[in-house]
């Protein structure tokens, strides 16, 4: 009994779509018209998104352990009679790239960048003023942008003039349109497989493109440079004034030793030999303290060398030959494809609803 049932839906699924079936061939000159008006505005709309050019660097950078790194260095050191403690690790790994891509005070070195065009008669601009007043876009945008203007114009130009200065505590809002603008073209991803860095620049021109991703290769590497090396460095240069100072301390307590013993070769008096006795233990404790802060700035040093990242460069930046966006075949196929999709939802629709007027209709006059 089962058996017979689902055979009696099968075969009352097929009669339907077989009915599906006629009544969209019923149709077939409508949905084809329709299909290649979608054809049509897919491919008018493909050629009116500007091109796009993206470059990409391929990095690694050093993530190897630090204890590992200064094997030998700590090897040299305790020879000098210097121990290399910690590793003077800052934390920070290469796990902010994206969040340093993305921070205000680094896209901002970018807002004076120069850049050249490769058009036949190159151009030269900064970055800010290719992105802002030399970027194309659709057609459909001047539209949009249309209401805007007009409430502006109603309203008056309230706006207020643009500073050249960058001041990242009040930014104005031609420096937020080209933070928010560049930060969409810049991006670093990590292959967690391989933990390889990629770092991306998408401009409209391709010579451009390769100028700012190798641009952004310099800036990102210099930042982590910074972050880890920045509390090194501070103490490295502190300790290089301790050193100096202690160094001039003991060379004035050498000299007025050797002074003293000159001038009373040939005294033997008590006070004289004690007056040398002190000069040559604030001689020797000067030496001490010198000793020390030549070893601590040595041990910085270290340090700094150890926390100094190095990426290794696996693919550099060059020009795109060819564009990565649009994807015309693609927008135009899809375009296409919803509008065979709408059509036949239209002509099944019509069906559907002419089908249950009917059908009202028939049970009216039976009452």
């Amino acid at each position: 009994m089962d058996k017979e049932k689902i055979h009696a839906n099968n075969e009352e699924q097929e009669i339907d779509l077989l009915e599906l079936g006629r009544k969209l061939w019923a149709k077939r000159r409508f949905i084809t018209r329709y299909t290649i008006y979608g054809f049509v505005a897919g491919v008018i709309i493909s050629l009116s998104i500007p091109k796009e050019y993206t470059t990409s660097i391929l990095m690694t950078p050093e993530t190897s352990d630090a204890k590992n790194n200064m094997g030998g260095m700590a090897g040299l050191a305790s020879l000098a009679g210097i121990n290399i403690g910690g590793s003077g690790d800052m934390g920070i790994t290469e796990d902010i790239y994206p969040q340093i891509i993305e921070s205000t005070p680094f896209l901002m070195e970018f807002y004076g960048m120069p850049v050249t065009t490769s058009d036949e008669e190159p151009q030269t601009y900064t970055l800010s003023e290719y992105l802002g007043e030399e970027q194309k876009t659709a057609w459909w945008n001047h539209i949009l942008r249309v209401p805007g203007a007009i409430i502006k114009l109603i309203k008056g130009n309230t706006e207020t003039s643009d500073k050249d200065t960058v001041d990242l505590f009040n930014i104005t809002p031609k420096q937020e349109a080209f933070v928010f603008s560049l930060a969409h073209r810049l991006s670093a991803t990590k292959d967690k497989t391989s933990g390889l860095y990629t770092l991306t620049a998408e401009m409209q021109d391709p010579l451009v493109s390769a100028v700012v991703a190798d641009s952004l290769l310099v800036k990102l590497q210099r930042y982590m440079a910074e972050y880890k090396t920045g509390k090194v460095k501070q103490d490295l240069d502190y300790n290089i004034k301790l050193y100096e100072d202690a160094q001039a301390e003991y060379n004035m307590a050498e000299d007025e030793l050797s002074l003293a013993m000159d001038r009373n070769r040939n005294i033997l008096s008590e006070g004289l030999k004690s007056r040398i006795e002190r000069l040559k233990n604030e001689r020797d404790l000067k030496y001490d303290i010198y000793r020390q802060a030549a070893q601590q700035v040595a041990l910085l040093r270290f340090k700094l060398q150890e926390n100094t990242p190095i990426a290794t460069i696996i693919e550099p930046s060059k020009v795109p030959l060819r564009a990565t966006s649009p994807k015309k075949t693609l927008i135009t196929l899809a375009i296409t494809f919803l509008s065979f999709i709408v059509a036949a939802g239209i002509v099944l629709l019509k069906d559907i609803f002419s089908g249950s007027l009917k059908h009202d209709t028939e049970t009216k006059d039976i009452e």
